[in-house]
């Protein structure tokens, strides 16, 4: 028998992003048997969200919509305390993880930096993040170039106003959280034609010690910012990470 995800599994999409930016994985992910349903959930711009489809329970794919999709990090981030707090007060989801494309994962790390610690929430147990802006001036909004983030081994060389304030909540992501970083290159290193590899790269900077980091470099023309979610090689990666 195959394995299955164990456990609910939240799939976050980026700016501007609706149903059919996660489509193609969740149904990779069923046809291949490892979730049993998907259940949408639907966020409006007072934060308000409710349930179509079935109860979310082990091995569902729980699709989150945010019908304001051009929100920023911190609204989103709060759209989704107020969510996972009504997953554990009324259908007792204990601990779940979570998939997230481009801005969804910013906004993904930015709550869990300002509060993972909270016995109210569930417990996150693995995160995947793609394509992730993590040092972008503007996280979501396409601009007429790649942002150029200057680094050194200690990090982003400028960071900017949100990441500091997430390296400084780094303390409360808790240490048995998981992460794995998938990031496209497109054009030898520099970006996935939106976002540039060395911003998507910065999460390390914004884990401490202790937490399970993997970082993959996917290239190619399928490797590019809205084929990565698109993309089966990708997909494959996840599934093993998950069920590792």
């Amino acid at each position: 028998m195959n394995k299955k995800f164990d456990e609910p599994l939240l799939f976050i999409h980026g700016y501007a992003g609706n149903f059919f930016s996660f489509d193609r994985m969740i149904r990779f992910f069923k046809q291949k048997q490892l979730c049993s349903k998907r259940t949408l959930v639907f966020i409006n711009s007072r934060g308000k969200s409710w349930i179509w489809g079935k109860k979310i329970r082990t091995g569902v794919a729980v699709q989150v919509i945010f019908l304001r999709n051009h929100a920023s990090v911190t609204q989103q981030s709060a759209w989704l305390k107020e969510l996972l707090l009504k997953l554990k007060n009324e259908d007792n989801i204990q601990h779940l993880s979570i998939v997230a494309h481009s801005m969804g994962a910013v906004s993904v790390l930015h709550l869990l930096t300002t509060c993972a610690q909270d016995p109210c929430l569930p417990q996150v147990r693995k995160i995947v993040c793609l394509g992730a802006p993590f040092n972008d001036l503007e996280p979501g909004r396409d601009t007429k170039e790649v942002e150029r983030i200057p680094v050194s081994h200690l990090g982003p060389l400028y960071p900017t106003n949100l990441f500091a304030q997430m390296r400084r909540g780094a303390v409360n992501i808790s240490r048995t959280t998981q992460f794995l970083n998938i990031i496209g290159d497109i054009d030898d290193g520099f970006s996935d034609g939106k976002v540039a590899v060395s911003s998507a790269r910065m999460l390390r900077f914004l884990l401490k010690k202790g937490n399970f980091y993997r970082e993959l470099v996917f290239e190619g023309k399928m490797a590019a910012h809205q084929r990565l979610h698109r993309n089966n090689a990708v997909f494959a990666a996840i599934a093993a990470f998950l069920l590792k």
